[in-house]
């Protein structure tokens, strides 16, 4: 390499809209990383923020050289990893929180696996602990964790199978392959208004048919907060309904009309037969598995709401 020419190895991505609060330790925990300084550099993507999101960045931009701030005014998750990923300089793009505070060995771990990993792998990712603001609620369900962004599959590295995926807090990809599949799809993904997700699925399938290696490197971790107000049966129940209408967002994608009208019946049965046994749960004492429940009828009621309305959408544009 030249003297003097670029060295970044990897560029650490942070979205953020309206998290000012969080977003100073998402930041100071990317400059206590291990990894040389001059091998990364921190990119602020700025998703139209009315808060001190922009002062914050301003403090950072002083006092180091590799961080870098980009605001971007077009609105969603999707839009602003895609205006991180166009202006990173690094061989490997990795994605984080504005919440979350990564281990100080995680840029290090992920490049790492990036270079050591055999066939080379197009996306690495690691696990997500949570950090509960408040005490984790006894009766929030083990198996519904990841929608918090949990995400551990244990201590030993493996390429990734059809039945696993990666978590958006915790992911890393090739620059050029990301781009080279055009980023993420700005139809998916969080927006202001809604909890719209499965972004970062749809680019594994896409790489999976382009028959690129994906990566579980346990050793990158990164700690997903938590706050009180996402800690509640409300935001679960809500989360959950979101779920559905991502994956119905998804099979509308993928497969024809009648593969809808089959995926909306077996919802609907599903619905119909958890809202019983639900409602014999309620006998007993266990929330626990009530909540569970609830959430997973939630999860049918949005899956179902949002095929219902495509295929009432269908019908009166052929009635039209």
């Amino acid at each position: 390499m030249d003297k003097g020419a670029d060295k970044t190895e990897i560029s650490a991505i942070v979205c953020t809209y309206n998290r000012a609060s969080y977003l100073r330790d998402a930041v100071e925990s990317l400059f206590s990383q291990s990894l040389d300084e001059d091998a990364f550099e921190v990119i602020v993507v700025d998703n139209a923020s009315t808060d001190d999101t922009k002062k914050i960045c301003d403090r950072f931009l002083k006092g180091h050289k590799n961080f870098r701030y980009v605001y971007e005014p077009n609105k969603g998750l999707s839009n602003a990893r895609n205006a991180g990923i166009e202006r990173a300089k690094g061989r490997f793009v990795a994605f984080t929180d504005d919440d979350a505070r990564a281990d100080r060995d995680w840029l290090k771990c992920l490049v790492n696996a990036f270079n050591a990993a055999n066939p080379p792998p197009a996306s690495v990712g690691g696990r997500i602990f949570l950090e509960w603001e408040d005490k984790k609620p006894g009766w929030f369900p083990d198996e519904l964790l990841g929608y918090l962004g949990r995400l551990d599959y244990g201590g030993a590295p493996f390429f990734l199978g059809p039945d696993k995926t990666l978590f958006g807090g915790n992911i890393a990809f090739k620059t050029d392959i990301i781009k080279e599949v055009n980023g993420f799809d700005a139809g998916l993904g969080r927006t202001p208004d809604g909890l719209l997700s499965n972004e970062e699925i749809k680019v594994f399938k896409i790489l999976r048919q382009k028959n690129y290696p994906l990566y579980y490197a346990p050793d990158a971790v990164v700690y997903h907060r938590v706050p009180a107000q996402r800690a509640t049966e409300e935001f679960l129940y809500r989360r959950s309904l979101w779920q559905g209408v991502s994956d119905l967002v998804m099979l509308k994608e993928e497969k024809g009309f009648f593969s809808i009208c089959a995926g909306l019946l077996l919802s609907l049965l599903k619905f119909a037969a958890i809202s019983g046994v639900a409602a014999f749960a309620r006998l007993a004492t266990d929330k626990k598995k009530i909540v569970f429940l609830t959430a997973m009828i939630n999860y049918h009621l949005g899956f179902s709401i949002k095929g219902a309305g495509y295929i009432l959408g269908l019908y009166k544009g052929r009635q039209g």
